[in-house]
């Protein structure tokens, strides 16, 4: 595990489960066990997710006498998944910082630990957290919570798109329908059902498509 837990730093870019909804300490109300606060994160918990695009990424909270708060990263693509909210976490390359950390990780395990907005954080009597806006993320030997593990980026699906998003895809493809059948005219099945392929193949088309119209438009307006 010490082998693989420093190969994912030496990527520079790996998967981080940021705020995991369960802990290392059993306890009777949640089955999945609980932090070292007797704390638990729940998909009920509002993290205030749309607060930020980026969180800034440091080491220990900035509690280390050699980092301090030094940003050595950088955490995005958050995303909700059965076993807790998860980020894609990015190293500053070449950083002196960040080789002092993956040679730490060469001997101790590192796991992440979020941070909140501080006075805004809300637990129940029961444990569980309510709100916990969730501002800046870190890394640490001692975290609150050894389930905030570390995991390989996952290559496919890298935009994990919304709701959103996909509500608003729809609607433009409806709109390029035509435009779409044409663009795969000679290849095999169903335009919009190709073009639905992966994420990826909607972005690059999308964008080639709306592109391509916002030229039209200008030179047509040109023209009058």
């Amino acid at each position: 595990m010490q082998e693989l837990k420093a190969t994912l730093l030496d990527d520079d870019a790996f998967s981080l489960r940021a705020l995991p909804f369960s802990g290392p300490i059993p306890h009777p109300k949640w089955p999945g066990g609980v932090d070292l606060d007797g704390e638990t994160f729940t998909e009920r918990t509002d993290i205030k997710p749309d607060w930020f695009e980026w969180r800034p990424l440091d080491f220990h909270h900035g509690a280390d006498a050699t980092m301090g708060r030094s940003i050595v990263g950088k955490a995005g693509n958050l995303r909700m998944e059965e076993d807790g909210w998860w980020v894609d976490v990015w190293l500053k390359a070449g950083d002196e910082r960040v080789e002092l950390i993956k040679r730490l990780a060469q001997r101790a395990s590192i796991f992440g630990s979020s941070e909140p907005v501080q006075g805004m954080v809300k637990v129940n009597k029961a444990g569980h957290i309510d709100v916990w806006p969730y501002l800046r993320q870190t890394l640490s030997t001692s975290p609150q919570n050894t389930h905030s593990t570390l995991a390989p980026l996952r290559k496919a699906g890298i935009y994990s798109p919304t709701k959103a998003f996909w509500a608003e895809v729809v609607q433009t493809l409806r709109d390029l329908e035509p435009d779409l059948q044409g663009a795969t005219a000679g290849r095999s099945g169903n335009g919009l059902a190709e073009v639905l392929e992966s994420t990826d193949d909607v972005v690059a088309r999308l964008s080639a498509l709306l592109t391509q119209r916002a030229q039209e438009r200008t030179h047509g307006g040109h023209a009058s």
